[in-house]
C-alpha cells in the first residue's frame, strides 16, 4: 500500500478521524498479507476470534491500527539513545512524533466507539503484555479515564528494547525467537533475536 496510490477515505459522520486513519495506512507501506497474519495472531491471543480481520470493518481497522501504532512509538522511544548521529537522531525523532500523532488519533477514536470497542482494545493491550511483559501499561482506559497517550506519571512515552519490539512483531514471547508474525523470515538488522535477560526500560533510558 502506498500513499500515492491510495485514495484518502472520506471521514464518516460519526467518526471524523476516519480519513486520517486512511492516511496512516497509506503512508506505512505494510504488505497486506503479513499485516493480516500478524494482526490475526494477536487478535486470537486477545480473544477476538480465530479469523480476526483488520480490514473487515471500521472497528476492526481501528483495532488493527492500535496494535501497531503503540508499538511503533515505544520502539522509537527505546531506540533513541542508540542513535549516535545527530542527523539520524533528528530523523528518528521526527518519525517518533508522527507515530505518536497516529497513536493518539487511534486511541481517541477507540474512546469514541464505546465500551465494547474499548474492551477489545484493552484485550489487545493485555495480549501484548504476554509477549514482552506487563511493564508498559498500554490499556486505553482505567476507571473514569481514557488514555489517548501511553505515558508514565511524568508524561513520558514508555520505551521498548529492541528485543521487546521483536517479541511484538514476531508475535512470540521469550528469548531466542528470530522469526514469525509480521516477519516470517526474520529481520535483517544487527539484533535479530529476542532477548529476555535484561530488566525493563524506564522512560528516558537507553535501549
Amino acid at each position: 500500500m502506498h500513499g500515492r496510490n491510495r485514495r484518502r477515505r472520506a471521514p464518516s459522520r460519526r467518526f471524523p478521524a476516519q480519513g486520517d486513519q486512511g492516511q496512516v495506512a497509506g503512508r506505512n507501506e505494510l504488505p497486506r498479507d503479513r499485516l493480516h497474519r500478524s494482526v490475526r495472531a494477536v487478535g486470537q491471543l486477545a480473544g477476538l476470534g480465530a479469523n480476526f480481520d483488520a480490514f473487515a470493518d471500521e472497528e476492526s481497522f481501528v483495532l488493527g491500527a492500535f496494535l501497531f501504532e503503540d508499538v511503533g512509538v515505544s520502539a522509537y522511544a527505546g531506540a533513541a539513545k542508540r542513535v549516535a548521529s545527530d542527523m539520524k537522531l533528528a530523523d528518528a525523532a521526527g518519525i517518533l512524533a508522527v507515530e505518536a500523532y497516529h497513536a493518539g488519533i487511534i486511541r481517541a477514536q477507540i474512546g469514541e466507539m464505546g465500551p465494547a470497542t474499548i474492551e477489545k482494545a484493552n484485550a489487545i493491550s493485555r495480549a501484548r503484555d504476554t509477549l514482552d511483559g506487563p511493564e508498559n501499561a498500554e490499556t486505553v482506559t482505567e476507571p473514569g479515564r481514557i488514555h489517548i497517550s501511553n505515558t508514565d506519571a511524568q508524561g513520558r512515552a514508555f520505551p521498548r528494547r529492541v528485543g521487546e519490539v521483536l517479541n511484538q512483531v514476531y508475535g512470540a514471547p521469550g528469548g531466542g525467537v528470530n522469526h514469525g508474525g509480521f516477519f516470517p523470515r526474520g529481520v535483517n538488522g544487527v539484533v535479530r533475536r529476542t532477548v529476555r535477560d535484561k530488566p525493563p526500560l524506564t522512560p528516558g533510558a537507553g535501549a
